[in-house]
């Protein structure tokens, strides 16, 4: 559940309300960007108090919608979720983002094949901006299919989207070390990090990929980077922990 909920804040996207005149749209516009700034701050639940409001002054804004299946999946919400990105394609059938995003839904509650039709639908928004993103997620889709061939075309349509999409580096470096293929998985996450610098995540993967090569020295200059990017304390701890492994060795 925590990775799907830090998946969806990663996606979110904060799109703006046209502003009318009248106090009536100069509210439901005031109310949308306290919301959505509250989204920014990972505070879900002001910020579905914000949205509700929003929503409530213009229950034909699509966008409103959108961003309170947002704050309900980020908020653990999923069914909430789901029902307002439905909501949202009701309202604006094209819109890729809210295809995309209850595709994830639908991929987290196990409705593969409908999950599939989601991101199928959110690539045929033409004004889609950041496709990369879909077809990652297509790509986890097919992992948890068991269909490895039809994940890395997916990662590969994905670099071809943006060649500096790090997190499709890194997942085709993982399935690669799955594969027992460690220099394929080396040399994939050595290009996520190069394109992700201070991604902490992506360094102590490659860490890890280190050890497994049995190249000590590069896992403990990996893990040494981790400690000194702002991070989850966590991450830290793991790599303060594999630090002092390799130091006995």
């Amino acid at each position: 559940m925590k990775k799907i909920l830090v998946f969806l804040w990663l996606l979110l996207l904060i799109v703006t309300i046209p502003l009318y005149g009248g106090k009536k749209k100069k509210d439901e516009l005031y109310y949308y960007n306290m919301g959505t700034a509250m989204l920014q701050k990972k505070q879900p639940a002001k910020a579905i108090t914000y949205l509700s409001k929003a929503a409530e002054m213009n229950p034909k804004n699509f966008q409103i919608f959108h961003a309170l299946g947002i704050a309900y999946a980020m908020a653990g919400d999923l069914e909430r979720g789901e029902y307002y990105f439905r909501k949202t394609i009701s309202l604006n059938p094209a819109y890729g983002p809210a295809h995309n995003l209850l595709g994830v839904i639908l991929t987290e509650k196990g409705k593969y094949s409908e999950a599939e039709a989601e991101f199928k639908r959110a690539l045929e928004d033409v004004a889609y901006p950041t496709k990369e993103v879909v077809y990652y997620n297509l790509a986890k889709l097919y992992l948890k299919m068991k269909d490895v061939d039809k994940a890395l075309a997916s990662l590969d349509l994905a670099i071809a989207a943006n060649k500096d999409y790090a997190n499709a580096y890194a997942l085709k470096g993982s399935i690669y070390a799955q594969k027992g293929n460690l220099a394929m998985a080396e040399k994939l996450y050595k290009t996520a990090v190069d394109k992700d610098k201070d991604n902490p995540a992506l360094l102590f993967a490659l860490g890890e990929i280190y050890e497994k090569e049995g190249k000590i020295e590069e896992a403990k200059g990996a893990y040494s980077k981790v400690l000194v990017i702002p991070s989850d304390p966590q991450i830290k701890i793991k790599a303060e922990d594999k630090l002092k492994k390799l130091e006995k060795k």
